[in-house]
């Protein structure tokens, strides 16, 4: 009975992503960030599922949305010969990725193949689906842009108000001070229960709001945008997260030498005005991270690198195998004797480094390296055109703060990091206006491959519906 239902749910989402699939797009945007908001549904009795994910399976409802409206565009475009380019921005880096993840089956250390492949398509090759795909294909114009930022906005300055209102109610971990984190809805955390993940949301949240401020014409929306970029940093200051101090003072820093400057050296007494106000703030987090609470985030925190580099010396050419580290700490006596039950990697680079090998660090940096270019390029057409460069900058930071949080954090494969890379890319293709032209229905083209330097502009008709 059970099946039945979630098979009649599946079919009304299919229906509604293919008659309103703009609207549906926009439902995605705003359940992405949510990934603490998921569903599990069980299997069933079949040996195959069974292996792989155990007899169930648990889908973010962010996820289940992204799926049906990328179920109902696929089978448009493949049965209907829809007349619609497919754009795959920068999916040569990123299948390098892919490759690597898959390579992994290699390992001496004898990974589960089965489990290996499920790990490569879902999370990691379903994080460039839903999360730079889509956006690439379903934000099309200003417009568009507009509506998903203001989306993110709204949603950040809720969090930010909800994380603050928590602050009341005393930590949400062992610290003694007070910290900014995540309340319960209906006894579930829609962003994630603690303050990390809180805290790299309002950190990605913070530029979208700056960049939404100057998109807009309105000057009291446009107000509103820029008090909602000051509300969801300062919350993710009150985090007190070590990572989101960081990856604000890294964004803060990019935008000061790229945007900012002029400002800076015309208002040097303001700068400075500010810079004493935040000291008290500056140092009372000096004082936080002495607590023992924070003290132990640490230790655990250097012991998962240590594991890392372990598992990485045991196979430093394709890793101990994709989606297998935290099976491998569970393993580990001395781990879970003194921290309890096993953690993934609290970073980017010890995960690939552990689960992937040098295979997987050279993909990971040849896609650093393909999207830094791709920004650098993008950014050199904008220069003439000022408005267009804040934004993009703007949204450029949001991707270097998403990196940077990932080398301390664990929601690597999810939106929290590859939804700024979407949209990013998205932003620059509608503001340089730069499509390919001509073809039939269904023909893909990587608008990675596009050059941004290339003065030409090509009349491309949007249509109501992308499907």
């Amino acid at each position: 009975m059970l099946g039945l239902i979630l098979i009649l749910l599946a079919v009304i989402a299919f229906l509604i992503a293919w008659r309103y699939p703009q609207m549906v797009f926009y439902a995605w945007i705003a359940t992405a960030p949510l990934i603490g908001w998921t569903a599990k549904f069980s299997t069933g009795y079949y040996n195959f599922f069974g292996r792989t994910i155990g007899g169930s399976i648990e889908l973010g409802v962010g996820e289940l949305v992204a799926g049906a409206l990328f179920a109902a565009w696929l089978v448009r475009l493949i049965f209907f010969k829809q007349k619609q380019k497919i754009f795959l921005p920068l999916f040569g880096a990123f299948g390098l990725i892919v490759a690597a993840h898959l390579l992994s089956v290699l390992s001496p250390l004898h990974p589960d193949a089965i489990a290996i492949l499920k790990y490569s398509l879902r999370p990691v090759l379903w994080a460039y689906i839903a999360c730079v795909l889509l956006p690439a294909n379903f934000l099309r114009s200003r417009r568009d842009l507009i509506i998903s930022l203001a989306i993110l906005s709204a949603l950040g300055a809720w969090f930010a108000l909800q994380g603050i209102y928590a602050m009341r109610y005393g930590s949400d971990d062992q610290t003694i001070y007070p910290r900014a984190h995540p309340l319960s809805l209906f006894g579930v955390y829609p962003i994630g229960n603690n303050h990390n993940v809180l805290a790299e949301f309002l950190a990605f949240v913070a530029p979208c709001a700056l960049a939404l401020g100057v998109l807009i014409r309105s000057r009291l929306w446009r107000r509103i945008a820029f008090v909602i970029a000051g509300l969801t940093t300062f919350a993710a200051l009150l985090t007190f997260a070590r990572s989101a101090w960081i990856v604000l003072a890294v964004e803060t820093g990019f935008l000061s030498v790229t945007l900012w400057w002029p400002w800076i050296k015309k208002n040097l007494a303001v700068v400075t005005v500010l810079v004493f106000a935040f000291l008290p703030l500056g140092w009372f987090m000096l004082s936080f991270m002495n607590q023992t609470g924070v003290q132990s985030s640490t230790d655990t925190r250097l012991m998962l690198s240590q594991l890392a580099y372990s598992f990485f010396r045991q196979s430093p050419v394709v890793g101990a195998g994709a989606g297998t580290f935290v099976d491998r700490v569970s393993q580990i006596w001395i781990f879970n004797y003194e921290f309890g039950a096993p953690l993934d990697s609290h970073g980017l680079l010890q995960k690939v480094m552990a689960e992937t090998g040098v295979v997987g660090l050279l993909a990971l940096a040849l896609f650093g390296l393909a999207l830094i270019r791709h920004l650098y390029r993008t950014t050199r057409v904008f220069i003439a055109h000022k408005p267009d460069l804040q934004v993009y900058l703007y949204l450029a930071a949001a991707v270097i703060g998403a990196f940077v949080y990932q080398l301390f954090n664990t929601t690597y494969w999810t939106s929290h990091l590859w939804f700024p890379v979407g949209i990013v890319l998205a932003a620059g293709f509608i503001f340089q206006d730069v499509l390919t032209a001509g073809g039939a229905g269904g023909e893909v083209s990587t608008r990675s491959q596009m050059s941004p330097t290339n003065r030409e502009r090509v009349e491309y008709r949007r249509r109501q519906d992308p499907l």
